[in-house]
């Protein structure tokens, strides 16, 4: 029988996607996918936000990858080092990373499980994978869909919650880890902060319906026959 109900696991709200990244990032060799953060890089690069300069501070090795030729060849001429183009991952060392990060990208994916499998064979035997998504129910949209219009990136092809992410690691052969629910809080200035007051008081006790999730795992160990 098909089953439709699945339960919701005991976790807790992340008010930092970046501080919770770099916390886990820290002192580790990383591959960042999606690494030029497309159509706000000279922004966040002038800010210093961008994650990948972040995590140039605090892993020990970093890696980046991307499809924005353009893109990359600013953050080389920035003095990023180790960059690449989706199509040169063959360059990049096999069995290497201790993390292999892919922050909000299989959402502008056709193929999201073959994107994140083709990076798997550079991550090393005990590595963890890291993804994190948009919450397809996150309840600032069903406020906004009541206003009659839809919150999205215009390159995002699909929504994930956490049932959906489950079974996408389950079919592309990853073992759970951790999973958490995220919320944008920490970037808010201090008047929007307070605006949203009630609804960043309610993802404290009702994370399922905060901004992102964050999901990590391990490449399933194969029995030797």
């Amino acid at each position: 029988m098909i089953k439709f109900k699945h339960n919701l696991p005991k976790t807790k709200i992340i008010n930092s996607r970046d501080n919770f990244l770099l916390n886990y990032s820290k002192s580790k060799k990383v591959l960042h996918v999606g690494c030029v953060d497309s159509g706000f890089l000279n922004k966040k690069i002038k800010e210093k936000s961008l994650l990948h300069y972040k995590l140039n501070l605090t892993s020990k090795e970093l890696y980046g990858v991307d499809i924005d030729k353009k893109g990359i060849n600013t953050l080389k001429k920035k003095g990023f080092k180790n960059i690449y183009h989706q199509n040169k991952t063959n360059k990049i060392k096999k069995n290497y990373f201790d993390i292999i990060l892919l922050g909000e990208i299989i959402e502008h994916t056709i193929n999201p499980g073959q994107v994140v499998t083709s990076y798997l064979r550079h991550l090393s035997k005990n590595g963890i994978v890291i993804i994190t998504v948009p919450n397809a129910y996150n309840i600032s949209n069903f406020f906004k869909l009541l206003a009659g219009f839809e919150n999205i990136h215009e390159d995002h092809v699909s929504y994930y919650s956490y049932s959906t992410l489950k079974t996408f690691f389950k079919k592309i052969n990853l073992k759970i880890e951790t999973i958490y629910f995220y919320n944008s809080s920490s970037k808010y200035s201090l008047i929007k902060k307070i605006l949203l007051s009630p609804i960043i008081f309610f993802h404290k006790f009702f994370p399922q319906f905060a901004h992102g999730i964050i999901i990590t795992g391990k490449k399933i160990k194969r029995k030797s026959s």
